[in-house]
């Protein structure tokens, strides 16, 4: 049986995160400035992405 925290869908969604937390570190560094536009912009999309993987975690 397959539970929800071994779904391909999942592991997609943890990469996702996993690589927007990597660019906004990078982008932060390069432009060394946390208020960036850019980094600001991923950062709000990686909250979307953190709060669709909790929602996915306790949905099951």
């Amino acid at each position: 049986m397959s539970t929800i925290e071994s779904s391909p869908c999942l592991h997609v969604l943890q990469h996702e995160i996993q690589s927007l937390r990597d660019l906004m570190h990078n982008i932060a560094r390069e432009k060394k400035n946390l208020t960036d536009p850019d980094v600001v912009r991923i950062s709000q999309l990686l909250d979307e992405k953190l709060n669709l993987h909790y929602r996915t975690l306790t949905s099951h």
